[in-house]
């Protein structure tokens, strides 16, 4: 038996034995597993006066082993930079001591796309009993576009604020045991996070930042520099997928690609670099650009503690991935699933892999891989020993050993649970068939891969996440002639369908008028016997059994909204396209169903009031497939422009350890 090797995430050397699934050791690099070392700390400071306009910062600091490995401006996105890159940082804890510099790049990323300038944060502090005190200065030195010249911008003044331990941060953020989002859909397949009894915020502007990620991840299609503006890459960063976190015992997943291997023939590195530097004089930026220019990349999964945002482990992938740089990826963005202590994961080259959801460690792989960029469904799913994925065609895997059993129709799939059983429901269109509409239905038994039914549908969005499955309801709304034919704002007339799920078809139960209007999608989700469906202006609440409307709200997004509810309220977080995020926050109840509005949450390109701007760095997935966003026990996990943040929803007083 052929065996490889694997990197264990306590540095040790694994021989593992090839199953009879995987790709031949011969043909593919060995994966790498690493955990850093050290303590893991959190600091969440108060700088007075420290941010544009004279406005209080709140900077939220993650230090391993006493250096600083993140940085967080957890406020409102200055006028004269979108975002500032934490390019160096000299932050350090020495005992009673904060002390340091860090800074970077600020850049533009829209209207204009440009350099602006560096910025650099200097703290001097003590630390006593886990509070922090003392002083900062920072400056912001850049240029005036229009008149051409220089200008610098000073400022200092006291901050203060508090030092986490491990056990402090376990104790005040740590997840309630069993409490989950483990896939794409949340707890089944209707976007529904799980009950955990949880008071929120009635107003999100009072949602208090907790962590920024240690693994700085790469941008998302709705930011990411494509063919027409390639170097805008020195400013934004690489593409690398727009896969969503999910969430289970206690850790954080995300899947990520990273541009490497060679240049294309006849592109030569020092030109590239020279093209770059017109318009950054950043090493980074354009090392940025050269690596846009790449053609293969490794896949990456990312593990971190749901109280901290430290790194458990890390697995790289060499060489399984193609690079694919774009703002405008239309197709699914592959999403990790956790079950019995396994995270399986799908790539954009049809490769699925399966991990030791604690360690780390490369279990298996499977496939044979493509030379074309692709993802065939939202990602793959565990059920009864069968991991059932999407690509390109269906398949069922031994989930032990990654041995095919099976073939299926293609289609994205969600698990279905009916009278003890859980069933794959698939949908999507014939293979060869013209046009959108209609879609199909399969129902498959997973560990046989028997095609129990097939039925055919008017709902819309084969190859996208919608319809939705709420215990024996299929939930979706059909299409009409003008989306049908691209028009963009397609609504009118427009109806959300309900099914009942059986074992041998589904049957139409009601179908009642969608919002008006809406452009491109609407949103669904669906829990506590009530569907929600938002478009752009307008949110109903609706019965889930017989369809009668409940209720509506005065909120609603645009373009490729997503909707998600928890511990009794719906979030809508509006924009998919161009790499702004903003969410409304409603109450669930169907007695009290209304917009709750928000206090001073910014400005956004959404209609409508009550929005809450995140202090983060945006970013979208763009199109078909919107990044999802877990909400679990009042923490709400988001992934951003460079990171995954954390934010705490809970109601004063709802909080551990406060």
């Amino acid at each position: 038996m052929k065996r490889r090797i694997v990197l264990s995430a306590i540095g040790l050397v694994v021989l593992v034995p090839w199953t009879s699934a995987a790709i031949a050791a011969q043909d593919l690099p060995p994966a790498k597993t690493t955990a850093p070392a050290g303590e893991y700390q959190v600091a969440r400071l108060t700088l007075e006066r420290a941010w544009e306009g004279g406005r209080d910062l709140t900077l939220v600091l993650g230090f391993r082993g006493g250096r600083s490995v993140t940085a967080w401006h957890a406020a409102a996105a200055r006028s004269d930079a979108h975002h500032l890159w934490l390019d160096k940082n000299g932050l350090t804890l020495d005992g009673e001591t904060l002390r340091g510099e860090f800074g970077g790049r600020m850049v533009k990323v829209w209207a204009p796309m440009q350099y602006v300038g560096d910025y650099t944060w200097s703290l001097e502090a003590t630390v006593a009993n886990g509070r922090v005190s003392g002083t900062y200065a920072a400056g912001f030195a850049g240029e005036d576009q229009d008149k051409g010249v220089g200008q610098k911008r000073k400022v200092a003044g006291k901050l203060t604020g508090r030092l986490l331990s491990p056990a402090e941060l376990q104790k005040e953020c740590g997840l309630s045991a069993g409490k989950e989002w483990p896939g794409y859909y949340g707890v089944g397949a209707a976007f529904r996070g799980p009950d955990c009894g949880a008071r929120l915020v009635a107003d999100l502007t009072q949602a208090r930042p907790l962590w920024k990620s240690e693994e700085p991840l790469p941008c998302m299609w709705g930011k990411g520099p494509d063919a027409r503006y390639k170097t805008r890459a020195c400013l934004v960063g690489v593409d690398g997928g727009a896969s969503s976190p999910v969430v289970a015992g206690g850790l954080v997943y995300c899947f990520y690609f990273r541009p490497t291997g060679p240049l294309p023939d006849k592109l030569d590195e020092l030109q590239l670099r020279a093209e770059a530097a017109k318009v950054t004089p950043s090493p980074i930026g354009r090392q940025a650009f050269v690596d846009w220019h790449r053609t293969q990349a490794d896949d990456v999964l990312v593990a971190l503690d749901a109280a901290s945002g430290a790194i458990v482990w890390k697995t790289e992938l060499p060489g399984r991935a193609v690079n694919h740089q774009t703002h405008k990826w239309r197709g699914y963005n592959p999403v990790p699933f956790v079950a019995d202590g396994v995270v399986y994961a799908v790539n954009y080259a049809n490769r699925i892999y399966a991990l030791d959801a604690k360690t780390g460690k490369l279990l298996w792989e499977f496939g044979k891989g493509s030379t074309k960029f692709t993802a065939s469904a939202v990602g793959p799913v565990a059920v009864d020993g069968v991991v059932v994925a999407c690509i390109g065609e269906m398949v069922g895997l031994d989930a032990k050993t990654g041995k095919e059993l099976w073939k299926g129709p293609a289609g994205n799939i969600r698990p279905w649970q009916h009278v003890g059983r859980t069933w794959i429901i698939a949908t999507g269109a014939d293979v060869g068939r013209k046009g959108a509409a209609p879609m199909n239905v399969w129902c498959v038994e997973p560990k046989i891969g028997r095609v129990a039914w097939k039925a055919e549908t008017p709902l819309w969005g084969a190859g996208d996440v919608y319809p939705i499955v709420e215990g024996d309801y299929l939930i979706g709304y059909d299409a009409t002639k003008g989306e049908k034919a691209g028009e963009a704002d397609f609504s009118r007339n427009t109806l959300v369908r309900c099914y009942r799920l059986k074992e041998d078809g589904v049957e139409p139960l009601w179908a009642v008028p969608a919002p008006y209007p809406a452009i491109d999608k609407f949103a669904l989700c669906a829990a506590g016997g009530n569907v929600y469906v938002a478009g752009a202006a307008e949110t109903f609440c609706l019965s889930l059994g017989d369809g009668r409307k409940l209720g509506t709200a005065k909120a609603g997004g645009a373009r490729t909204q997503k909707m998600f509810v928890a511990d009794g309220r719906v979030l809508i977080q509006p924009e998919g396209r161009h790499g702004g995020q903003a969410f409304f926050q409603l109450d669930a109840d169907p007695a009290a169903f209304r917009l709750l509005p928000a206090s001073g949450g910014g400005a956004t390109k959404h209609t409508g009031e009550g929005q809450w701007v995140p202090p983060h760095t945006h970013d979208t997935a763009y199109a078909n497939h919107p990044v999802g966003y877990p909400l679990i026990d009042g923490r709400l996990f988001v992934r951003g422009h460079d990171g995954i943040y954390c934010y705490d929803l809970r109601a004063a007083g709802n909080e551990k350890g406060r």
